[in-house]
């Protein structure tokens, strides 16, 4: 997203103006759509702590392409930032001892490739070579449930894998898991002519 210098300086008149009307000072950032900052004010008596806040607030509204409010659900405990979170910790980062506040111990894992429990888990990603990664492509959250959608690769075993997985939360902690893995198809394979995870197949990357 393009945006002019007058087309900022047009936003922040209107945001003092609406400012003015509720009668609170504010602080207000106008930023392109690389989060780069193109317009500020800070109103009399605006709170000088909110500097920040008002570029940060900013910046997310254009990375998450909405209002900065509406990330609530997408951060609460148990929703899709918590189980990004913790899939980043085991599964790239590799940082075994963090992960544990992610997985419960009476974690469950209903699969057919990784043995039962957060030891089984963890020991299969142990396993696996450094060059083995997560790629997330969608996630969706209600109440204490999470579905993601992802792809491993780097496994040493083959093509990539597509995962499919439900979450299960309680607090911060993920107690149980119900997943679907499956090689990534390839070109020559795919009836649809269409990749499974992202734009390309797995062989053109």
């Amino acid at each position: 997203m393009n945006i002019s210098l007058s087309d900022a300086t047009a936003i922040v008149d209107r945001a003092i103006s609406r400012a003015d009307a509720m009668g609170v000072p504010m602080n207000i950032a106008v930023v392109d759509g690389g989060g780069h900052l193109i317009a500020f004010a800070r109103m009399d008596k605006a709170i000088l702590g909110s500097i920040d806040i008002a570029l940060a607030k900013a910046k997310t509204s254009i990375l998450f392409n909405g209002p900065s409010e509406n990330l609530w659900e997408y951060c609460n405990p148990g929703g899709p930032a918590l189980v990004l979170e913790a899939f980043d910790t085991l599964f790239d980062k590799r940082d075994y001892a963090t992960a544990e506040k992610f997985w419960s111990e009476d974690y469950v894992q209903h699969s057919s490739r990784i043995p039962p429990g957060r030891d089984g888990l963890f020991e299969v990603i142990k396993s696996r070579p450094p060059e083995f990664a997560y790629e997330p492509e969608l996630i969706v959250a209600e109440n204490d449930l999470v579905m993601i959608w992802g792809r491993f690769s780097g496994h040493g075993a083959g093509l990539p894998w597509d995962r499919r997985e439900h979450h299960s939360h309680r607090g911060w902690a993920s107690e149980g898991a119900l997943g679907r893995i499956e090689d990534e198809v390839t070109r020559a394979n795919s009836l649809s002519g269409l990749p499974m995870f992202g734009d390309t197949f797995p062989e053109e990357r």
